[in-house]
């Protein structure tokens, strides 16, 4: 169960990672109904992690299995618990019930979730000690070092596509989306320009 737990939570990390640089950038038009429930679901799913690493989960610390609620409490409180209760503030909740839904605003008020995706190594790291300890097969430490700088990599050329996006919005005679002529372009194509950009620039 846990380790169904975890690799859910990577998931959604890595979901996060892409989703709300993406909702900053590109919808101006702000975010639907169903968007907007995925990401509440999201967001509750998070919750129920923060409660249950105060109540529910044992871990392990300087080589020592802590199972008593006292102690791996205290442990998560002491580390990860202010960052984490950073990122279930609810801010793009509130604000798509008081009219944000309908600008890039929800996407901004999505930072609050972004806090998160710091935890990103730790999952996966503990997803590959999984797959070693339960698999058919083992993932080394460098082949966990090589699928590290890949999605690094990949986030890195996606953020900037979405900066790179950004700022063909700000207001001026000519951006380079209008010298690409691009604005009528939906989402899609203009994401996929601007990651072509940020992936062949970056080398």
């Amino acid at each position: 169960m846990r380790y169904a737990w975890d690799f859910i939570l990577l998931l959604q990390t890595i979901a996060f990672i892409f989703i709300i640089p993406y909702q900053v950038s590109f919808l101006d038009s702000g975010v639907g109904l169903p968007h907007f429930v995925l990401d509440t679901c999201m967001d509750a799913l998070f919750f129920m992690d923060v409660y249950a690493r105060l109540r529910k989960f044992a871990i392990m610390k300087d080589g020592f299995l802590l199972v008593e609620r006292a102690e791996f409490r205290q442990v998560y409180l002491n580390t990860d618990f202010r960052g984490d209760l950073l990122s279930i503030i609810p801010a793009s909740t509130i604000g798509y019930f008081f009219g944000f839904q309908n600008t890039s605003k929800y996407g901004v008020l999505r930072a609050f979730q972004f806090v998160r995706v710091r935890h990103f190594g730790r999952y996966l790291s503990t997803f590959v000690e999984n797959i070693n300890s339960k698999g058919k097969f083992k993932i080394s430490t460098a082949q966990l070092r090589i699928i590290q700088i890949f999605f690094i990599v990949l986030f890195l050329c996606h953020w900037f596509a979405c900066v790179f996006h950004l700022i063909g919005h700000i207001p001026s005679e000519v951006t380079w989306l209008v010298a690409d002529e691009s604005m009528d372009i939906d989402n899609g194509g203009r994401y996929l320009r601007s990651f072509y950009w940020s992936l062949y620039t970056g080398e």
